[in-house]
């Protein structure tokens, strides 16, 4: 577009930020401004937070030759060693602009979102499809200005787009994609490859309180490069991971370690689904996840990693419990050994419980409580003789052991 003066210049950049305030107090939504944004530059637009990680873009669908913008709209956020690659100046200046350069075909110019003294994430402007001129470099800082009002504003939650493989994850997450051959050719499609035991990980605050936006996103960020996996994504202000291992089980994966200390250094619990092989199972795994978390907080349970496999007859106990009175699921006997271990201070309780969960096996039993493999002996039998029970007997012996998941379930709800 040609002037033929500065005013006509400046009339023209004052109406396109006119353009731009007008879609702001209408939508409040910082998509509807990229696009806006969009269609005025005439050249693809994205935007990152702090960490690199994608919020929004627009016209990026356009981009057929350029492998970094391929890469970030697939995978949701930029390698460390390309981060460092295109940057020709030190992010950290105090310049309004950045140029980009080390892309393969395209230059791109980088705006600053900066609120205060806080840079907030960065607004980029692709040079594809004509050489960008200063006037569209003014509209572009007038245009990341206003991206940072909203970015800023607590008050409105924003509905950031997300990746290919963050957007694909969500339909499985919700059950939008369902038939496992559509599922097969989308993974391929998105050149995912994943080993093959699965997990449904679910990250959440160990507190109740929700993780702010920019924390959601530079955790995503760290997950992403601490794991190396494009399967990291945000839903219902949740951190998500499709894990994939080759390693037996989650524990003796050789990220464990590094997640566990990752997740306690930011307080985060984690519930890990079980083990799965079939992607068409995500939701459901999903959900598992969710419950593992749920009964965490029920629990009040302190571990960083809370697996539904091992809490699902605390899940049936606890389901049945919300609709009937959880004390008929307890046997007699335990009932009527609690009532003597309160009046005489013993413990034929957690003795009888502690031997049925080690297979009646007395030196594994007495170990585990800590006492001689006589005493434990003498306390068993003085046990059947008390409550009048034959361990002998398969279903009574796995009724008692229901009692004593429901006691202590019990027990632990009551010191939440």
């Amino acid at each position: 577009m040609e002037f033929k003066n500065k005013t006509e210049e400046e009339l023209y950049i004052a109406n396109c930020t006119s353009t731009f305030i007008k879609e702001m107090n209408e939508s409040n939504d910082i998509q509807n401004l990229l696009d806006v944004g969009h269609r005025i530059l005439g050249q693809p637009l994205m935007l990152v937070d702090i960490s690199m990680c994608f919020i929004a873009q627009s016209g990026g669908e356009s981009v057929k030759d350029e492998p970094f913008w391929d890469w970030i709209l697939t995978n949701g956020y930029v390698k460390e060693e390309y981060t460092n690659l295109i940057m020709e100046d030190d992010i950290s200046t105090e310049e309004k602009f950045v140029w980009e350069y080390g892309m393969e075909n395209h230059r791109q110019l980088v705006a600053k979102i900066i609120q205060g003294r806080t840079t907030l994430g960065y607004l980029k402007l692709l040079e594809y499809n004509h050489k960008i001129t200063d006037i569209e470099k003014e509209i572009l800082g007038n245009l990341s200005n206003l991206i940072a009002i909203l970015m800023s504003t607590s008050s409105i939650k924003y509905k950031f787009s997300n990746s290919k493989v963050e957007a694909f994850l969500e339909s499985l997450v919700e059950r939008k994609t369902t038939d496992a051959s559509d599922i097969s050719d989308r993974f391929s499609a998105l050149n995912i490859r994943l080993l093959e035991r699965l997990f449904i990980i679910a990250i959440e605050p160990v507190s109740k309180t929700e993780l702010a936006v920019e924390q959601l996103y530079l955790l995503k960020r760290k997950l992403h490069n601490l794991l190396n996996r494009p399967t990291v994504f945000i839903h219902q202000n949740r951190l998500i991971v499709l894990f994939d291992t080759s390693a037996t089980s989650f524990e003796e994966d050789y990220n464990y370690a590094p997640l566990m200390a990752l997740l306690k250094e930011y307080k985060l619990q984690a519930g890990i689904s079980t083990q799965f092989t079939e992607l068409s199972l995500v939701a459901d795994e999903y959900l598992n996840a969710l419950s593992a978390l749920t009964l965490g907080k029920r629990l009040g349970l302190k571990d960083t990693f809370i697996f539904f496999s091992k809490h699902i007859l605390d899940q049936l106990i606890l389901t049945y419990a919300d609709s009937h009175n959880i004390n008929y699921l307890i046997h007699p006997a335990i009932t009527a050994l609690d009532k003597i271990d309160k009046e005489k201070n013993s413990e034929y309780v957690i003795s009888l419980l502690t031997y049925i969960r080690f297979g009646q096996n007395l030196t594994n039993t007495a170990r585990e409580l800590h006492i001689h493999h006589n005493t434990l002996k003498y306390r068993i039998a003085k046990i059947i003789e008390l409550a009048n029970i034959d361990l002998t007997d398969y279903d009574l012996c796995y009724h008692l052991y229901l009692s004593g998941r429901t006691w202590e379930l019990q027990n632990s709800i009551k010191n939440t």
